[in-house]
């Protein structure tokens, strides 16, 4: 039997228990028509998506319990927490500010793809996946993919860079907490979830301590007098070094900042009963937090050029570039004298990147679509795209190609002009395939005929596109003319297959 809290949470699982399977159909008919228009339409923009995800689905509550975790003997050692500033609308003012930026149009195809799964995952409307909430885990399960990934998706897109959701692995071995970063080494925000009477409880509380200026000090208790809630939320911020949390539950949400890593003062928003409307101020958030890592940078930066002292400035630029190595995967690639940087975006191609290269300096050529150049060591090339939906063909091609004689398909990299597609190369052309030894001609036609198998025409089999390495194995290149799911009786590939086995 589902529990009230007496929140606006509880109202939306009341008002969806009373309509008839009629209006519960009529309403998901009606959000998966919204989906579709929003994703068939080339002028679709962040606004609109934001739009659908305001409101929020509720979710039922199952256990009354208040009780909370007991304060871990790591908490008991925090660096004590001096005050709670009060600033009831630091979000709110956040959100306004951010107007603007929302009317932005979601033109790449991996967005578009990552927030329609968002939007087509879960309804809206209905009791999230109808379960009680009966512990913490599912009222994680629902901010992770109700809130949590929504607002990462869209922030990808405004950002356009990859921001992923996780849960973060313990030393025991065990998952609670939820962050938001660019890698899982690198929190920008996290997620204090209580299920909803134990928030309903010790919110409260917790807001009683917040000022409206400087105020006292905070009451930081004793380690034998530790209140549950209070270090819990002020672990995250000491732990991953964040400087953005939210407090959240069913039954509402409050969001904490600090100014920087060292500062023990945190600022604290109102506390906003109805969760909708959360993953538009979540985008705002992550957004934030973005910006303030890279306006350190750009200060450390700075500090380094003012520096004169030379160990100072060694030491200042080792750090530096440790900050950049966590927070930066890439490659550099050559052009004329010029190194560019290309971020490793493999995770918005679904991509999982095996990039074992850093540095491509030979220019092989250019094919169909844009340059290829090498790594040094030959190893690994990198095709590049100015248009992002050929470089996502290519990588269609690969991932469905995998395991037969074609490159390995190890990443994907963007400067956001160019998308460049990482792939193993072994070998060099052919110089005639007539002339090819007799295991070399059935193997290209094995190829063939495993890609035809799979759906894929080449379409472009010549010298050039046939690599042999030293042991004469062969592995066909170039995909950029390929088709997928086509049926071709009179096409070059057939033409090719015809004249090897006349062979």
């Amino acid at each position: 039997m589902s529990l009230s809290t007496g929140s606006p949470n509880d109202k939306k699982v009341a008002d969806f228990d009373v309509l008839s399977p009629e209006m519960r159909e009529s309403l998901d008919a009606a959000e998966e028509a919204w989906i579709g228009s929003w994703n068939n339409n080339e002028g679709r923009t962040v606004r609109e998506a934001l739009q659908f995800f305001h409101h929020v689905p509720p979710l039922r509550c199952g256990n009354p319990r208040t009780a909370t975790k007991t304060v871990s003997e790591k908490e008991k050692k925090l660096t004590p927490l001096e005050y709670i500033i009060s600033e009831p609308d630091w979000v709110d003012k956040m959100v306004t500010a951010r107007q603007p930026s929302f009317d932005m149009t979601v033109e790449s195809t991996a967005h578009v793809r990552g927030i329609w799964r968002v939007m087509a995952a879960h309804s809206r409307h209905a009791p999230y996946r109808n379960t009680e909430e009966m512990r913490e885990g599912e009222t994680d399960d629902f901010h992770l993919h109700a809130i949590l990934r929504p607002a990462a998706a869209i922030a990808t897109a405004i950002r356009k860079e990859t921001l992923i959701t996780y849960f973060i692995q313990h030393e025991q071995g065990t998952t609670s907490d939820l962050g938001v970063g660019r890698t899982k080494d690198k929190q920008y925000i996290m997620a204090e979830d209580k299920r909803s009477p134990v928030f309903t409880k010790h919110q409260e509380k917790f807001c009683g301590y917040a000022a409206p200026g400087p105020g006292k000090k905070f009451p930081w208790p004793p380690e034998t007098e530790m209140d549950k809630a209070e270090p819990a939320l002020w672990g995250q911020f000491s732990q991953y070094r964040v400087n953005y949390v939210k407090l959240f539950s069913p039954a509402g949400v409050l969001y904490v900042r600090r100014k920087n890593v060292t500062s023990n003062t945190l600022v604290l928003s109102r506390k906003y009963d109805d969760l909708d409307g959360d993953v538009e101020r979540t985008v705002c958030i992550i957004l934030a937090a973005c910006e303030q890592e890279e306006q350190l940078s750009t200060m450390a930066l700075h500090a380094m050029v003012r520096c004169q002292d030379w160990i100072s400035t060694w030491i200042l630029s080792f750090l530096l570039w440790i900050l950049w190595y966590r927070q930066t995967r890439g490659v550099y690639i050559l052009f004329g004298q010029y190194d560019v940087f290309f971020r490793d975006v493999s995770e918005q191609f679904d991509v999982s990147s095996t990039i074992s290269t850093h540095s491509f300096t030979k220019q092989l050529g250019r094919g169909a679509s844009g340059v290829v150049v090498s790594s040094a060591n030959g190893s690994e090339i990198v095709k590049l795209f100015s248009n992002e939906d050929l470089a996502q063909h290519e990588v269609n091609v690969l991932q469905r190609a995998r395991g037969l004689a074609v490159p390995d398909l190890r990443g994907v990299v963007s400067d956001r002009k160019k998308t460049g597609v990482i792939m193993s190369y072994r070998g060099s052309p052919i110089r005639d395939v007539g002339q090819a030894t007799t295991e070399q001609k059935q193997q290209l036609a094995a190829v063939l005929r495993s890609l035809h198998h799979r759906g894929i025409h080449h379409h472009d089999v010549h010298e050039d596109n046939i690599l042999v390495d030293e042991r004469g194995r062969i592995t066909l290149v170039d995909f950029d003319r390929a088709e997928l799911d086509v049926r071709c009786m009179d096409c070059a590939d057939m033409a090719m297959l015809e004249s090897l086995e006349s062979l």
